[in-house]
């Protein structure tokens, strides 16, 4: 697993500093002069917010040792889903009852802000 985590651990490294440059790039753009264009953009902030957010808690996990240990149950998540997900905190029983606890927003769609 410690090989296996130092990996995982570079590539959300590599994810964080590309959410954050995508970020910033956003913050500075001129689509915010458009009303349609800033709903566009400020969904695409919040899911990079989001994003972002998930791999700085991957990478906490990974220097207090808890990496690979859902948050809710405290069991382990499957190496197969944190092969697909790096930054993932959930098994995938509990995303599954998170999931389908979450109350869907307009016209049934889930936005970014619904399943954090």
């Amino acid at each position: 697993m410690a090989v296996m985590t130092s990996e995982v651990q570079v590539h959300l490294e590599r994810e964080r500093l590309r959410s954050r440059t995508r970020l910033n790039q956003l913050a500075h753009s001129e689509y915010l002069l458009e009303d349609v264009e800033f709903v566009k953009a400020a969904s695409l902030y919040i899911s990079l917010e989001n994003h972002l957010a998930a791999v700085e808690h991957a990478l906490y996990k990974i220097e207090q040792g808890t990496y690979g240990i859902c948050d809710k149950c405290g069991q382990q998540i499957e190496p197969r889903r944190l092969e697909a997900l790096p930054d993932t905190a959930l098994c995938v029983a509990c995303k599954e009852l998170e999931e389908k606890h979450a109350s869907p927003s307009s016209n049934g769609r889930f936005f970014a802000t619904d399943i954090y």
